[in-house]
Parts: C-alpha cells; sequence; structure tokens
C-alpha cells in the first residue's frame, strides 16, 4: 500500500498543474504507479486503490491565465468557450460530471467579459459541485444494494427504491463511446446536447452565409473546427470521437455524395412542411437507443408502453434516443429535487424515473412514436422506422 501510494504522490506532483504537460514525467510515473499496483495484486490478491480520488483541480488561476493568451487580465466569454472547447478532456478529467454546467455558462456567441476573479468564482463552484457528486456516487457505492423495485415491495421498501433512483449526476448520463455504444450501433458518437447544437448552429450557419448547395466535406471539418475554438481538425475529430464525414452520415439532415472531382461532399436537407404523420421504432435491442431523431419543433414522442410524452420543444433537437431518455430522466430528478412535490406526485415521479432508466438497459422493448404535425422530423437510419400519415395516404403526400 505505502509503495503505492509513494508512486501516486510522485504522479500527482508531475500533473497537478494543468499548463504544459510533461508527457514523458507524466508516462513515467504513470508506470510506476502501475507497477506498483500489480506487485500488490500480485501479494495480496487485492485492488488498491478500487477508486481514484479526483485530481487537485487547483483555483482556477491557473486555467484563467492559459486561456488569456494576451495577459490582460480580462477576456470574452467567447473567447472561453474556444479554450475549453479546445481542452475538454483535460477540463473533463478535472471537473468530471460538474464540466458541463461550468461549460454551459460559456457560450460561443457570448461576448461578455469575464475577469480571471470572476472566472475562479465560476471554476470553484464547479469543484465544489464535483466534490459533493463523487462523495453522493462514492456513498451509494458503498450500499451495495439493489436499485431496483421488487414486484410487491412494502411502502418503506418503495419509497427507498424511488429515491435511489434520482439522478446524481450534475447532467444527463451521456454515453461512452469506447463502453456503452453497442459495436453495431451506426452513430458512435457521444455528444451532449450543447456540444450537438452548437456544431449544428455553426454548420448550419455556414451553409445559410453562402449560395452554394454542397460543400467539401474536408472544408466544412476544418471551417467548423475553426469557428467552434479547436486548433485543427484534427483536435475537432478527436473530440467527436471519430472523423467528421462519418458523423455527418449520421446527422437526419445531413446528405453526403461525390462529386464529380472525386471530393466528398456535403448539403443539409431543406426544412420542407408537409402532411401530418406518425414515425414509430421498435426498440428491442440496446444498438436502437444510437439511432438519431431530429425532433421538429412542434412533434410529439411518446414512449407508448409508459405513456410517456416528450413535448414539443419549440425548436429543433438533435440528438440519440438515450440522450433524449436521459436528458428526461435528469430533468425529472431535478424536479423532484428542487420542487419538493406533495408525496404522490413525488413518488409517481420517481417510479417514471426507474422505468425510463429500465428503458435505458432495453430490460423490455419498447415503442417510441413520434407525432409530427408538419413532416419535419428525420430519423437515422430510417430503415426501422413506421411511417402513417394521419390526413393523407402516403402517395398523395409524397
Amino acid at each position: 500500500m505505502d509503495a503505492v501510494d509513494e508512486a501516486r504522490k510522485e504522479l500527482q506532483e508531475v500533473v497537478k498543474a494543468p499548463g504544459m504537460v510533461n508527457h514523458d514525467g507524466t508516462a513515467a510515473a504513470a508506470q510506476k504507479v502501475t507497477e506498483a499496483r500489480y506487485k500488490y495484486w500480485a501479494e495480496r490478491q487485492a485492488v488498491y486503490p478500487d477508486s481514484y480520488p479526483p485530481p487537485d483541480a487547483g483555483d482556477g488561476k491557473a486555467i484563467f491565465e492559459a486561456a488569456d493568451e494576451a495577459g490582460e487580465g480580462v477576456m470574452t466569454k467567447k473567447e472561453m468557450s474556444k479554450y475549453i472547447a479546445r481542452n475538454q478532456s483535460t477540463l473533463r478529467m478535472l471537473l468530471k460530471d460538474a464540466y458541463q454546467i461550468f461549460a454551459d455558462q460559456f457560450q460561443i456567441d457570448d461576448l461578455t467579459d469575464i475577469k480571471a476573479d470572476e472566472f475562479m468564482e465560476v471554476w470553484q463552484r464547479a469543484v465544489a459541485l464535483r466534490d459533493q457528486e463523487l462523495a453522493t456516487q462514492q456513498t451509494e457505492k458503498n450500499k451495495h444494494q439493489d436499485l431496483h423495485l421488487p414486484s410487491q415491495p412494502n411502502p418503506a421498501e418503495a419509497d427507498q427504491a424511488r429515491h435511489q433512483t434520482l439522478p446524481t449526476r450534475s447532467k444527463p448520463p451521456l454515453a461512452s463511446y469506447d463502453e456503452m455504444v453497442p459495436h453495431d450501433a451506426q452513430f458512435k458518437f457521444s455528444l451532449g446536447h450543447q456540444e450537438m447544437a452548437r456544431v449544428m448552429k455553426e454548420l448550419e450557419a455556414v451553409f445559410n452565409s453562402q449560395p452554394c448547395e454542397w460543400l467539401p466535406v474536408d472544408a466544412m471539418g476544418n471551417l467548423l473546427a475553426m469557428e467552434l475554438g479547436y486548433e485543427d481538425a484534427a483536435e475537432f475529430e478527436d473530440a467527436l470521437g471519430g472523423e467528421f464525414s462519418e458523423f455527418v452520415k449520421g446527422l437526419p439532415n445531413a446528405e453526403l455524395s461525390t462529386n464529380e472531382r472525386g471530393t466528398q461532399v456535403l448539403k443539409l436537407k431543406k426544412d420542407v412542411m408537409g402532411p401530418h404523420r406518425t414515425m414509430t421504432l421498435k426498440v428491442t435491442d440496446r444498438k436502437y437507443l444510437w439511432h438519431v431523431l431530429m425532433q421538429a419543433p412542434d412533434a410529439r414522442i411518446t414512449i407508448n408502453e409508459l405513456e410517456f410524452e416528450f413535448q414539443p420543444m419549440g425548436e429543433r433537437r438533435i440528438d440519440t434516443i438515450y440522450n433524449h431518455v436521459a436528458s428526461a430522466v435528469w430533468n425529472l430528478g431535478q424536479y423532484v429535487r428542487d420542487a419538493k412535490p406533495e408525496q404522490g406526485v413525488e413518488n409517481k415521479l420517481l417510479d417514471t424515473i426507474l422505468l425510463l432508466n429500465k428503458a435505458l438497459d432495453v430490460e423490455h422493448p419498447f415503442t417510441i412514436t413520434v407525432d409530427d404535425p408538419t413532416s419535419r422530423s428525420l430519423w437515422q437510419p430510417i430503415d426501422d422506422v413506421e411511417i402513417k400519415y394521419v390526413d393523407t395516404p402516403p402517395a398523395q403526400a409524397a
């Protein structure tokens, strides 16, 4: 145990300052930790430590100074947003589940100034939230209890199980590209709603700013990387978790082709209104959770078996089915925590959260229906989606 702790201290010293990374020193120190842990296992047949505490996040001063390249002591939130986008891997490591709440406070179109002391306050609040949620997660982990409701629970057991379904994360749980996405899923990218919205906003802005219907995919990737604050297209694709061309293939409103010069080109489908229709997908396997749905501003989404409805958003939303459902889990959990409804209402909400979590595990098949009044919702892929027209026969609608 002492050997592991000493090796870990050495590693913490090397990486504690979030500035220039000493790659060789980090690799050497990490190797010592690995060797010490293997030796501990060989001697005692036990893993130590079984989980790692969060890294020292500091007071945020070094982060601000790294972002403030001009050394002026003040910068716009737009500039900070670009720095965050370029360094999201490091910042996610430091802030864990609090990263997204931190990043949400810096929008790509926000020209408001922020000073060093103001930024440090935001950073320290995020660190405090990270520590609070990690402590909560560790407490729950130590309980080693089954979180599912028994078939016929007594009232006390049911109440306990309900409250254990409350989300403890700072944001909806997002799929991990490496660990959670099924190998046969067609869309293997894990972006939160805000990150997806940023990419789509910039993508649409580029097309709206010029007359060409088709644009080169590689050029679009380079341009988006620059506009979103990344160093280059490679860093942008690293954040996406794959090639930009593969990413746009998964977007329901995007179309790829090859022009006469052999260049891969992209266009966005026009938002054309059509007849009232419903679109139904039967989810029988977890791979379907990574189908992408573009919910039109006036469309309603229903999980039929749960009689659970996603109301129209008033604007388009493009996301995986997983993130549509996970966001609902988080929103309901936050409402229970913040609004503290009366007991009967609270129990119903907690039961719904439990059922939605089970849907994310696809314990049983379920059906998603999109009520699409103006035919502007889109699926990718469309193969397993059943489409029915409410007022107009399909032949006439076409």
